[in-house]
């Protein structure tokens, strides 16, 4: 054999070894891959809930998945191999990893309703009658959080024909046995045949506040009075207009400075005076000072200045109006935390059979515009009817301060 020859041999002798160390090599490093992976498969995966492990329900049907969440320390993320078998009971949640290590956990589900009805009064919970005046009983509205079959009874009675406070309790009761219940007072007058007169008069607009007003004016059929200034939309006092209402006038600007003059009064009261012409086509007659005739504020522009114009107005064929009831909604109830509940008082406080009531208001203010329904109401219900100004209305007057 040459030489050449054995050192080919002996070549290849080494690289057979060799590879045989990396193939051994490969293979231990496998085993040991393998026993770690196993190894850590021992631990079983998890589940997470989101919400509660206790849920209690109407009926099964209400039930709505809040959502969970699987994961494995090998297998990562394997949520959408959660198994969810819900029963009557319970809802059980599974899981099973790669390895065939399984977790599982649930939520107990509760079937029961032991909420009460929820009952609420139609219309006032106080009404006023008067004797031998029908009394339509307006009910009530309730709703449950189970079910739709809720048995409503009504206990009391009103006798019309007796004067007295009569008390009405409703009791609503659902198919579980929960109850609920609210009352209403009714209160029969003595009867007053006596009629009283309301003129409701609204000042310094129209506002954002305005058609509020004229809806609880619409439902209730009444006719009221606007003393209009320059602000607000034309659309507005286009609805006044066409609902029948009575239009005044109240000055453009309502700034204290037009009581510098009287040219600078009318030229100030011409502008609101050519607005409502040209939205309606009528010529208004009937205006309101800016802060009544006996305003003391014109004093600090002109000496006299109200004493002149209250001449000059009327010389011009217009007539004034003032008030004899003052709500203060422009005034003390404008400080006050429950300025709906003042208004009303000072409404009702104010009112008089044994004259008319020319009642001062602002539709520029919101508590005013809230409060509205509840002066309407009262007054009816003890007697008192609603005019808007016209040509045949007394003119109320102030003393003149200036």
């Amino acid at each position: 054999m040459t030489l050449k020859k054995s050192k080919k041999i002996l070549h290849m002798s080494i690289v057979i070894i060799l590879l045989v160390i990396l193939i051994a090599i490969l293979s231990w490093l496998a085993l040991k891959k393998s026993t770690s992976v196993s190894m850590e498969n021992h631990e079983v995966p998890q589940i997470t809930l989101t919400g509660d492990d206790v849920i209690t329900l109407c009926s099964l049907d209400d039930y709505i998945e809040a959502g969970y969440q699987a994961y494995d320390k090998v297998d990562g993320d394997i949520t959408n191999n959660v198994k969810v078998t819900k029963t009557d009971y319970f809802v059980y949640y599974e899981v099973t990893n790669s390895h065939g290590l399984s977790y599982g956990t649930g939520r107990i589900l509760r079937i029961k309703d032991d909420e009460a009805p929820v009952i609420k009064l139609n219309g006032n919970s106080l009404i006023s009658l008067n004797v031998d005046e029908e009394f339509v009983d307006p009910g009530v509205t309730v709703t449950d959080n189970c079910t739709e079959d809720v048995k409503v009874t009504v206990n009391g009675n009103v006798d019309v024909t007796t004067p007295g406070n009569y008390v009405i309790t409703y009791e609503a009761t659902d198919e579980h046995g929960n109850k609920a219940s609210i009352k209403r007072e009714v209160i029969v007058n003595k009867k007053d045949t006596k009629m009283g007169v309301i003129y409701l008069t609204f000042d310094d607009g129209p506002s954002s506040y305005t058609n509020k007003i004229l809806d609880v004016l619409k439902k209730y059929n009444i006719k009221a009075t606007f003393f209009l200034t320059n602000s607000g939309s034309d659309d507005v006092i286009v609805r006044e207009y066409q609902e029948g209402h009575t239009l005044g006038l109240h000055t453009a600007t309502h700034k204290w400075e037009i009581y510098s003059s009287v040219d600078s009064y009318f030229n100030d009261l011409s502008i609101v005076y050519e607005r409502v012409k040209r939205l309606t086509g009528i010529e208004s007659k009937y205006i309101r000072f800016p802060g009544g005739s006996s305003n003391t504020v014109s004093r600090k522009y002109q000496t006299g200045i109200m004493s002149t114009l209250a001449k000059e107005v009327e010389d011009r064929g217009f007539s004034y109006f003032d008030w004899n009831v003052d709500l203060e909604d422009a005034g003390s109830c404008a400080y006050k935390s429950n300025k709906e509940a003042c208004v009303l008082n000072n409404f009702k406080n104010g009112l008089s059979k044994n004259r008319i009531n020319m009642v001062l208001l602002h539709d520029i203010k919101s508590y005013t515009a809230n409060a509205l329904e509840d002066m309407i109401t009262y007054a009816l219900d003890n007697n008192y009817v609603f005019k808007s100004i016209d040509d045949t209305t007394p003119t109320i007057h102030q003393h003149i301060n200036n």
